[in-house]
């Protein structure tokens, strides 16, 4: 049986990994390596809709129009 923060860790290092394989192209500002759909099923309420990306190197953070 595992607790819950290791259970947590284990997940989010699932989802790190199924992502982090598709890459979206777009270059990272910061360390310049490639960008990934950081909830590739979630878009922002804005106008125009916007999804969160993520550099998996850096950690850089940002939204762009989806």
């Amino acid at each position: 049986m595992e607790t819950i923060g290791e259970y947590e860790k284990r997940k989010s290092e699932e989802h790190l990994r199924l992502t982090q394989t598709n890459g979206n192209g777009i270059s990272c500002p910061s360390c310049s390596n490639e960008m990934y759909d950081d909830s590739p099923n979630t878009l922002l309420l804005c106008y125009p809709p916007k999804k969160l990306i993520r550099c998996a190197q850096c950690g850089y953070q940002t939204s762009v129009t989806a």
